[in-house]
């Protein structure tokens, strides 16, 4: 909170209002519900993927055969990210994510991943190339800013975007995906409440997101006193 890291704008997770809600708004535009719908199917089809060589095998590791896998191919086929790059830059994310023997992040690789560096030729691409993607969208989104004027986003701030989604999407799911195979293994009876009532689950990735919240190092200044 004191490294006196400059964010770029668009990471909404260091933005107060009225540009928080405005990048956040944006972001809003994007993950419609009909559209994280739509691709239910194909998460599934990546879960299917990553379990169906491990059954019969006796077990697996639920982070490297799972956790890692679905969330990295997930946003990264949101995003319009080519399958065969995804795991390089998951790995490039991971690395921006490491914290030193003293407990602090590695600085370079923080603000690399902060500001989206390693996607400007994928943005390039797609800026003569659009598809049905978020990144394409992220490209063409018109919006009114803090400023009143009507624009698109700037490149580094597609970039922002980008870098932040791409971290979010494979980091903090990932995390998620491994409290929650702990967590029902420390509580056996919440488990099998689950698997006698699978329409309880929504409501157990609700409680799993608060008590063992998946991304425990982002901290913000609060801008009054609170209790």
């Amino acid at each position: 909170i004191k490294s006196g890291i400059e964010i770029p704008p668009g990471s909404i997770l260091f933005e107060d209002p009225p540009a928080h809600d405005l990048h956040r708004g944006l972001l809003a535009r994007v993950f419609t519900p009909r559209k994280m719908n739509a691709i239910d199917p194909k998460v599934r089809e990546f879960c299917a993927r990553s379990l169906d060589p491990h059954v019969g095998s006796g077990g697996f590791d639920f982070i490297r055969d799972l956790g890692a896998q679905m969330p990295m191919r997930t946003i990264g086929m949101l995003l319009g990210i080519p399958e065969e790059d995804q795991e390089a830059i998951r790995d490039r994310i991971d690395q921006g994510m490491h914290l030193s023997a003293d407990g602090m992040p590695d600085r370079e690789a923080n603000v690399s991943t902060t500001m989206g560096d390693g996607f400007e030729e994928y943005i390039e691409w797609r800026s003569t190339h659009p598809s049905d993607d978020l990144m394409t969208e992220l490209l063409n989104a018109e919006f009114e800013d803090e400023t009143g004027e009507m624009r698109k986003l700037s490149r580094q701030e597609v970039l922002s975007y980008v870098g932040l989604l791409a971290a979010a999407g494979n980091e903090t799911t990932t995390r998620l995906v491994g409290w929650t195979g702990k967590v029902l293994a420390e509580h056996p009876e919440q488990r099998a409440e689950l698997v006698a009532d699978r329409s309880l689950i929504p409501g157990a990735i609700e409680e799993l997101l608060r008590f063992e919240a998946p991304s425990p190092v982002q901290a913000r200044y609060v801008t009054k006193d609170v209790e």
